[in-house]
């Protein structure tokens, strides 16, 4: 887990900076080996089970992958942004934060049906409390590189 950890805080740095559509697919393509590394050795599918998770799970993935696309851009939006951070700006940010976080909640919910029918409940609970430990490091390793916003660096007007 260690080394998951500062693998993920070495793709979200990457993430966050890149300047190359090229450089992002490989840290990307690097972080999807190594979840189904995790979820292959976490979940221990049997074959029969393998055979039902892995189709949806890669549906799910595509699907997550257009949030990730989502994400990113905001990560960028507002380092690019950091030094002339408005009050109006700031709550687009957030806005938009939310309307993410709101389909990544949505998503999981429908795949966490789709893999309980097609599995267990047991199961599709197993991958979505794995999923959400996995999302959990990276929020984390998002949060720990991301500046805080400081009321000085707020234009004096917008104080409040």
């Amino acid at each position: 887990m260690k080394k998951l950890v500062f693998f993920m805080l070495l793709i979200i740095t990457g993430m966050i900076y890149a300047q190359s559509d090229a450089y992002l697919e490989l840290l990307r393509s690097d972080l999807k080996t190594e979840k189904k590394a995790i979820i292959v050795n976490v979940m221990e599918l049997n074959d029969a089970e393998s055979q039902v998770f892995w189709p949806i799970y890669r549906q799910y993935e595509l699907e997550r992958y257009k949030l990730g696309d989502k994400t990113v851009a905001l990560l960028k939006d507002y380092v690019n942004n950091y030094d002339k951070l408005t009050n109006e700006k700031v709550d687009e940010l957030v806005k938009q934060s939310f309307k993410i976080k709101s389909e990544e909640l949505k998503l999981k919910e429908k795949y966490y049906n789709k893999m309980k029918k097609a599995l267990s409940a047991k199961r599709a609970a197993q991958w979505l409390q794995l999923e959400n430990q996995l999302d959990i490091v990276l929020d984390f390793q998002i949060a720990e590189q991301l500046p805080l916003i400081q009321k000085d660096d707020l234009p004096t007007s917008e104080r409040k």
